[in-house]
């Protein structure tokens, strides 16, 4: 769930995404992919890096390295977290 207004929001957390653009970028490739979803949803930073990670390392192991990437998207909401105590014994916050 998204913070409804931004003096709830200490600081805004650390962007996971690496890079939004990979690989040679030439004007003629013989094939486009594209990942377009049908319904509103909400995908959170560290899955859009995943998935970036994943898509890179299957077409690099499936032939040469002549592709391009790009992630159009960017995360603009900042979702809460509940607080978490990994400490032992830590029954009550």
């Amino acid at each position: 769930m998204p913070y409804v207004r931004r003096e709830y929001i200490s600081g805004k957390p650390q962007l996971k995404i690496a890079r939004f653009s990979s690989g040679q970028a030439k004007e003629d490739y013989d094939y486009k992919l594209e990942l377009i979803v049908s319904e509103k949803m909400q995908i959170r930073h560290n899955a859009l890096e995943a998935a970036r990670l994943a898509a890179n390392k299957s077409m690099a192991q499936a032939g040469d390295l002549s592709f391009f990437s790009r992630l159009t998207v960017y995360p603009h909401l900042v979702l809460r977290e509940n607080k978490m105590i990994a400490t032992a014994g830590a029954d009550r916050l």
